[in-house]
């Protein structure tokens, strides 16, 4: 009975940090468990399983609205050591960041998590980003139009952006 239980809490704690399947195609996704992340080691990983999934009577956008915040909440704890200042007066100092990933959660719409997503953008140093991204990111509407302006599909194709272009090997412990 004992290893059971075992079993059972083990399946159970597996699911929690579980990825949704959708989302395993993502850059960031094989980054998670890995040292040397900006998130540190004590900041437990959100239940992304639990923030993507709605019941089957939510709307087709707000379905997809959890989906994004999933995808953001994955990019942002995948993030190396050194892509953003967690320094006691950085731009993505600890309490920063909870702060934002409460906003990301309480978004309710494209614009708020557009909001999160162009501060997430604003924080990540450039040199983390590949050229190709930095360029690209570059041709998208300025960080207030982005808001503004927001759809949903605008939102996937800025966090895409981000995900397939942020250098996640990359380490600076300096």
């Amino acid at each position: 009975v004992y290893y059971e239980q075992e079993e059972m809490l083990e399946e159970v704690l597996a699911k929690k940090d579980a990825v949704p399947k959708p989302l395993e195609h993502m850059s960031a996704v094989g980054f998670l468990n890995s040292r040397n992340r900006a998130r540190g080691p004590h900041t437990p990983l959100p239940d992304f399983g639990k923030i993507s999934s709605v019941c089957e009577r939510t709307r087709p956008e707000e379905r997809e609205l959890h989906f994004l915040k999933a995808t953001l909440l994955i990019i942002e704890a995948a993030l190396p050591v050194g892509s953003v200042d967690t320094s006691s007066e950085g731009a993505w100092r600890p309490d920063v960041a909870l702060y934002w990933r409460s906003m990301v959660g309480k978004a309710q719409c494209a614009a708020g998590l557009m909001g999160s997503v162009v501060l997430l953008e604003h924080a990540i140093k450039k040199q983390w980003l590949t050229a190709e991204a930095e360029h690209m990111l570059a041709c998208m509407p300025l960080h207030w139009k982005a808001v503004s302006d927001a759809s949903l599909s605008s939102v996937a194709l800025r966090i895409s952006l981000l995900d397939g272009g942020i250098k996640y090997k990359r380490i600076d412990k300096g």
